[in-house]
């Protein structure tokens, strides 16, 4: 029972000293979910960002990015996402230290299905979230996407499955896996907040890690950075999804072929004809996402027909290769959610033909090399570079080729990509980068651009 869930949590946190490591959305959403059930106990926070001040007399508020000393002090350290703890002091402590998400796996007996990858994630998570609820089934939308579990948990009913969008920030310390998960492609990310490459993919590598025989894995067998090897460890049911493979020796898989979705379930095949899917969701990056949609509701027992139907409803996401719409007879597409060089190609070739592009952003140290001679072989006619990885990247191109302009920011970008695309030509945001250091987050950077277009 639900009910049973939120009070085994409760048991759980009963009668121990509580320090809370991070103070934005989840942070305050455990804040909440602690002070909902216990009213006067001391509750202390610590972030290395100043807090504007609480109206509780029972909290302690600390300033501070040296997290040991606070660490001995409590019983318990309940994790944000957005803060980082090495491996060696986390295995310190590792005792003390949990999440919303671990608390969640660890006590939860409904159907949970995480979804991680480095692009793509919240994408397939509301489009699954939104197959199950055109189907009437009871589903709710959590983590990532920006909804904390803790913050709806007395709103899931035995009935309810839970659509996790996981980041591998979230997963990073777990140390269960959902029933049901997801691993949709690694590429280099984070590298600002990791010690290394492979200490992000040993944290994505956590959504499966721990399932046991009656839990299943859907995965990218062709993405380059997942090891099958890790993968068959395990001993969960795996689902592989194949592109255009003709050489497949399992009973279990999907494979994408031509214009042909071919499922072969315990060697009982069955074909979707792409054509068939009707869809607002353009590029080969998206007509995945769909494949995975499709086999997590058939998982879950959904018909196909239905599932089709469903998915035809669907819009998009806001800030994810979003039509902005025509403005001085230009075409305006905001992709701000493209943080990776990776996510910035597939936004390309999903279009088709761009005139304009703006690329840049905080700079994390990834390898722009690929994106570079992608740039550099396109049809694109101005390739408008701003912030600080975009005069990186400036400076890997020919900087006496007038295709490309150092912008310097987002404002200047937008007014030149104005006066420089074509009428009924297409100007692209697609940063390859992350926003932190110029905006809050994506979502501010893809809404100024949507204003700026607009003037």
């Amino acid at each position: 029972m639900v009910e049973k869930t939120i009070n085994d949590i409760y048991n759980f946190l009963d009668g121990k000293k509580i320090l809370i490591l991070g103070y934005s959305r989840e942070g305050k959403s455990t804040y909440n979910f602690i002070r909902n059930r216990f009213k006067n106990i001391k509750i202390s926070i610590l972030d290395y960002n100043i807090i504007d001040k609480i109206d509780d007399e029972n909290v302690e508020v600390y300033c501070d990015n040296e997290y040991e000393e606070y660490f001995k002090r409590f019983d318990l350290v309940i994790k944000s996402p957005g803060v980082s703890i090495k491996r060696e002091l986390y295995d310190k402590y590792k005792e003390k230290i949990v999440s919303q998400t671990s608390i969640f796996l660890e006590y939860s007996k409904n159907i949970v299905i995480g979804i991680t990858g480095t692009k793509g994630k919240s994408t397939t998570s509301s489009l699954i979230h939104h197959i199950f609820k055109s189907c009437n089934l009871d589903s709710k939308l959590v983590g990532n996407i920006g909804t904390p579990i803790l913050s709806e948990i007395n709103d899931i009913k035995d009935s309810t499955v839970i659509v996790f969008e996981m980041s591998s920030h979230q997963l990073q310390y777990i140390t269960k896996s959902p029933k049901i998960a997801v691993l949709l492609n690694i590429y280099e990310e984070h590298l600002d907040y990791y010690e290394s490459f492979n200490e992000y993919i040993v944290s994505k590598e956590n959504i499966y890690k721990f399932q046991n025989e009656n839990d299943i894995l859907i995965y990218n067998s062709s993405s380059k950075n997942i090891n099958i090897d890790n993968i068959l460890k395990v001993g969960q049911r795996r689902l592989p999804v194949y592109i255009n493979n003709d050489n497949i020796k399992e009973d279990y898989y999907i494979n994408i072929k031509g214009n042909e979705i071919i499922f072969c379930i315990d060697e009982k095949k069955s074909i979707i004809n792409i054509k068939d899917i009707k869809t607002n969701l353009t590029g080969e990056h998206n007509l995945y996402n769909i494949v995975i949609a499709l086999a997590v509701s058939n998982e879950i027992g959904l018909e196909i027909k239905d599932i089709l139907d469903s998915i035809s409803s669907f819009k998009g996401l806001e800030h994810r290769m979003e039509y902005v719409g025509k403005y001085n007879g230009i075409n305006f597409y905001n992709d701000s959610i493209a943080t990776i060089p990776e996510a910035t190609i597939c936004a390309i070739k999903s279009l088709g033909k761009v005139d304009t592009i703006i690329i840049g952003g905080k700079d994390r140290g990834v390898n722009y090399s690929e994106l570079v001679k992608f740039l550099v072989n396109s049809k694109i006619n101005k390739i408008l570079l701003i912030a600080e990885s975009g005069r990186r990247i400036y400076d890997l191109l020919d900087e006496n080729n007038n295709r490309y302009i150092y912008a310097e920011n987002l404002e200047n970008a937008t007014q030149l990509s104005k006066l420089n695309t074509p009428k009924n030509g297409t100007c692209l945001l697609s940063p390859a980068s992350a926003s932190y250091g110029y905006y809050k987050n994506f979502e501010e950077r893809g809404k100024l651009f949507k204003e700026l277009v607009k003037k």
